[in-house]
């Protein structure tokens, strides 16, 4: 006897409009970063928060996906392990200009 067990419809349509968001979410982050260093803006403090308060807003997302699913999982490899590495490069290159322009 086996029973099988799947997910609706919509729970599924959520899970991938998170899987967006953090995509999105990353992919800003990663625009700012290279307006800022291309055009030669200045980097300020709030830049510095702005990334590091999306690193938590990740882990915020992801646990908002039905049934808070275990690390490891197909999401995960899809969006949020990427999703924070892009947030993470994206801040060590920030912390670099700022260091290098002695702003």
């Amino acid at each position: 006897m086996t029973i099988e067990i799947a997910h609706s419809g919509p729970v599924f349509a959520f899970t991938l409009f998170l899987i967006a968001m953090q995509w999105i979410l990353a992919l800003v982050a990663f625009v700012v970063a290279l307006v800022i260093i291309v055009q030669k803006r200045k980097v300020t403090i709030p830049d510095f928060g702005w990334l590091w308060a999306l690193v938590f807003a990740q882990i915020a997302l992801r646990n908002a996906m039905p049934a808070t699913p275990p690390v490891g999982t197909l999401g995960d490899f899809l969006s949020f392990f990427w999703v924070l590495g892009i947030i993470a490069a994206s801040m060590v290159a920030l912390v670099v200009v700022w260091v290098v322009r002695g702003e």
